[in-house]
């Protein structure tokens, strides 16, 4: 129960679809720190929205269906009023952004309250985790727009992003690294990023890791060209495993244009060496930005 005398309340949120293992690892790592939870649920099947439902607090679990508009998903708990105002978050209550596969460290999130009534004693609204939200005050003028991970908007000042203050290698004080036990397994990066690229047809994805505006707006039109002409031209759907099938043919290997636009995406490349060439990850890890799709088939 929250004593502090700013009176506001601490919530983890997220979206979730079929995720009952993670689900469980992770709500039972914060469910005793923390006032509740907000998750949208896809539709799930496995008993993922019974564990949701039994640990939420005087949180929420809002069923909604997925449109593969991850924004839309992550506004649905911004959105939400709760039940007869007991429920949901209240203007000045903070909230944790987290993915099903993400885990806290074990002594973070014990101390997760002080850790807040610090932020509120200097009014520090937004915590941002190397340039993504992590933790904010809500606000009721809150909302996402494309990439979940960079584009909350309205969040308040004053803001502080957990980078400057944690050398890179004591980070496991406030996150999980890829590949840390209980973190999320290192390959997931590869089926991660062809999902927002090739699956989702409103995604800035291709932005992250960019530096400048131009690379991204050249990066994001190939992307769209791609997943068209993929379309268009072979017939196939917007879905990783009509992705796969096709590259496992030899169908697109005289197209130079098909070439030419998995050439201009490393997420497409990583996701032909690891699926279909069966590339040890962290070899493709450290040459991604080398690794020549052209070359490849000049000598396959």
């Amino acid at each position: 129960m929250n004593n502090s005398k700013d009176n506001y309340r601490i919530f983890v949120c997220g979206m979730t679809q079929n995720d009952r293992k993670n689900i469980d690892e992770l709500t039972s790592q914060y469910q005793d720190y923390v006032d509740g939870h907000i998750w949208v649920d896809h539709g799930s099947t496995d008993g993922t929205k019974e564990i949701l439902e039994e640990r939420r607090g005087v949180g929420n679990v809002i069923s909604a269906k997925f449109y593969k508009y991850h924004c839309q998903s992550m506004n649905l708990f911004l959105f939400d009023k709760g039940l007869n105002n007991e429920r949901g978050l209240k203007i000045g209550d903070f909230f944790i952004l987290r993915d099903g596969q993400e885990r806290f460290n074990d002594n973070f999130i014990k101390n997760i309250r002080q850790f807040c009534d610090n932020l509120a004693k200097d009014n520090i609204n937004t915590v941002f985790s190397h340039g993504k939200p992590f933790i904010a005050r809500y606000f009721d003028d809150m909302h996402f727009i494309q990439s979940p991970h960079y584009s909350l908007q309205n969040f308040r000042m004053n803001v502080i992003d957990l980078k400057n203050y944690f050398d890179k290698e004591e980070e496991y004080a406030y996150r999980l690294w890829d590949g840390q036990e209980g973190g999320r397994p290192f390959d997931n990066k590869i089926n991660h990023e062809i999902k927002y690229l090739y699956e989702y047809g409103i995604s800035n994805h291709a932005a992250l890791g960019l530096t400048s505006q131009e690379e991204f707006v050249e990066r994001e039109g190939n992307r769209v060209k791609f997943r068209y002409y993929c379309r268009d031209k072979y017939n196939l759907e917007f879905t990783k495993e009509s992705l796969l099938n096709f590259l496992l043919t030899d169908g697109w290997k005289n197209d130079n244009v098909f070439i030419d636009m998995m050439e201009k995406e490393k997420v497409f490349k990583n996701f032909y060496r690891y699926r279909v060439l069966s590339h040890d990850f962290y070899d493709i890890e450290k040459t991604e930005n080398e690794w020549s799709l052209i070359e490849y088939l000049k000598h396959e």
